[in-house]
């Protein structure tokens, strides 16, 4: 009886949520197709064949990194999604790439390893949380306003060394901790298909940028859907790496021992063919863990998957027209590959939120009222939020609705919690069992397309869809299926066990080539 009345209580709060959700969307008129137009074809081409244009001297680099440059002066009146840039040492880079590459073709010198890197000449962009150096090392933070990196992080330097030139800083929510790429410095950052409508977090600029053809490949970090959750929002690919693959060495907030198995980077890119060769950069040596260049046979594998959560009563219900693009793809697996479907029912998922906020409260862990303060004395939360409604906190405030979240929250050392992450143990082992070497799961990345801004509060919960392979740590990427009713992307996450990430991926790229992936915002 007591579970009945719960379950009804819950029902209806998630229903006044989405009543308020509506009403502030109301006040937030959709702005849909204001992008200028594509007008240079180097943005509408993947990284892969750029890489191939430009080593074979067909193209030259310079053209491409001022194509890009050009293209986000473009769209960051309309997206604010870039927060520091260097495009005059990018050019700089690119004609020096020029150089060699025209002293290689005319038989001067031989350099054969030059032409081997995979992103030779190709610019990238980065968030405002991973250093890449003498640019801005914020995280969105007012504390840390005009913060300068040092050095780079180990995965921009793997990038460099892959013949990768960085062009640009993207935009995030404070301290990345949330899904909707707002700051104090910077302000928010707006959806390239409606500008009425949020990026996604933290990797919301990237995803935005990328969407917009202002950039051609990014990097993200993923904790909690970081990357899955903008790609959903701007209709990218987006792949979270298996843990311990990609280096994680400068970014900020640097992360606790205790985060370590539910923290990746990936990349993003408007074009799945270019997620390996990016991971391949990203990683360096380590990348050999995951076998990418061993072919995958996709009439072998395995298709599982839930178009919900398993009954969350708190969580918005998936919208009719994500679960019909799944229902779409496990069809064409089952039509065109003869595979093996399967519908799970794993009730357990519907917990992923619970089992994040105290995933992130092991071992070594900062609280979240310590982190808002750049992990010296904790902040009152409770306070900071009451001060932010007269706009006098120097803090977000969905960030202190998280830590007041946290703070009153069952301590990790609880019956409550220790129940709690046995039954997420059993998840985890269920799972392995059931994928193995061959399976992937496909499971909604977020319930809803893009919300409205400042409506992200009433449906925070959302993101236990992304965060459930987090404290799994499994890989994930985010595969774009279009464009909804409202004109703005729709898609789902496809996972696998640890380390078969290039099964995602062949799935991913199959995904593109049957239902067309990204859908250009300019019309």
């Amino acid at each position: 009886m007591f579970e009945t009345l719960l379950h009804f209580f819950f029902k209806l709060s998630r229903a006044l949520l989405d009543c308020l959700s509506i009403v502030f969307g109301l006040l937030n008129p959709s702005k849909v197709r204001r992008l200028p137009p594509i007008s240079d074809s180097i943005l509408l081409r993947s990284s892969v064949e750029l890489s191939r244009k430009i080593k074979s001297g067909e193209l030259r680099s310079e053209q491409v990194v001022k194509a890009y440059c050009k293209r986000i002066e473009q769209v960051q009146p309309f997206i604010n999604a870039v927060v520091d840039s260097r495009f005059e040492k990018a050019l700089e880079e690119a004609r020096e790439v020029d150089r060699k590459i025209a002293e290689i073709l005319s038989g001067k010198v031989d350099e054969e390893l030059l032409l081997s890197k995979p992103l030779l000449g190709l610019p990238f962009t980065c968030k405002d949380s991973i250093a890449i150096k003498d640019m801005n090392f914020d995280a969105g933070s007012l504390l840390l306003k005009g913060n300068k990196a040092t050095n780079n992080a180990t995965v921009i330097n793997n990038l460099c060394k892959s013949g990768g030139i960085p062009v640009a800083l993207t935009n995030v929510p404070e301290l990345v901790l949330w899904w909707d790429s707002d700051n104090r410095i910077y302000g928010r950052g707006n959806n390239p298909y409606d500008l009425s409508r949020i990026t996604g977090g933290s990797s919301g600029g990237e995803a935005a940028l990328i969407a917009a053809c202002g950039s051609l490949v990014g990097v993200g970090s993923d904790i909690g859907g970081s990357i899955r959750l903008p790609s959903m929002c701007c209709g990218v690919f987006g792949h979270r790496t298996t843990p311990g693959v990609i280096p994680i060495e400068g970014m900020y907030p640097p992360p606790c021992d205790g985060w370590l198995p539910y923290l990746s980077f990936g990349p993003l890119c408007r074009y799945a063919v270019d997620i390996i060769p990016m991971l391949k950069a990203m990683a360096g040596p380590e990348v050999e863990r995951l076998n990418l260049d061993k072919k995958v046979d996709l009439s072998k594998l395995k298709i599982y998957y839930m178009l919900n959560d398993g009954g969350n009563p708190l969580n918005s219900p998936v919208s009719e027209e994500i679960q019909l693009s799944m229902k779409q793809a496990v069809k064409y697996f089952e039509n065109k590959y003869k595979v093996e479907i399967i519908k799970l029912d794993l009730k357990e998922m519907r917990d992923a939120f619970l089992f994040w906020i105290y995933a992130m409260k092991s071992g070594d862990y900062y609280t979240l009222s310590s982190e808002l303060n750049l992990r010296k004395n904790e902040i009152n939360p409770l306070l900071e939020l009451i001060k932010s409604i007269f706009n006098l906190s120097r803090f977000t405030r969905p960030l202190l609705l998280l830590a007041c979240l946290e703070k009153f929250s069952p301590s990790p050392d609880s019956k409550f919690a220790k129940s709690l992450m046995r039954k997420l143990d059993n998840l985890k082992l269920k799972l392995l069992k059931i994928l193995g070497s061959d399976g992937v799961f496909f499971y909604p990345t977020l319930p809803i397309p893009a919300v409205k801004h400042k409506t992200t509060i009433f449906s925070g919960l959302n993101c236990g869809y992304t965060m459930i392979f987090n404290v799994l740590s499994f890989p994930a990427t985010h595969c774009p299926m279009g464009l909804g009713k409202e004109n703005v992307p729709i898609g789902f996450q496809v996972a696998s066990s640890p380390f078969n990430d290039r099964l995602t991926i062949a799935v991913a790229c199959e995904l593109e080539r049957a239902f067309g992936g990204w859908v250009s915002p300019s019309f």
